[in-house]
């Protein structure tokens, strides 16, 4: 995962991933879909999954727009969180991401 990304995975500070490995980039909207897109799993407290997908961004790459979605750039990579919490639950895990 660190491979791809050029340095270390990003997380949110406070949880435990339940996994992190590579899904195609075709499977996260407004991902580039010709790379992989490395992905964090988390379960919060209530059961509910939450997924943190992140790509390297290529020269004059910009987060789409996409409901229910929360996408950003740190440095160099593209971080997308999205899960089953409310998306006011998943901004204020966003700023835990480190």
């Amino acid at each position: 995962a660190a491979k791809q990304l050029g340095g270390p995975v990003h997380v949110i500070e406070g949880m435990t991933p339940q996994f992190i490995g590579l899904t195609r980039g075709q499977l996260v909207a407004g991902a580039d879909p010709a790379r992989p897109v490395v992905r964090v799993v988390y379960l919060d407290s209530r059961g509910r999954m939450i997924l943190l997908d992140q790509q390297r961004t290529r020269a004059g790459q910009t987060p789409g727009a996409a409901t229910g979605n929360l996408r950003w750039v740190t440095g160099d990579v593209m971080l997308y969180l999205r899960g089953e919490p409310s998306p006011d639950v998943l901004r204020s895990l966003q700023a835990r991401v480190r």
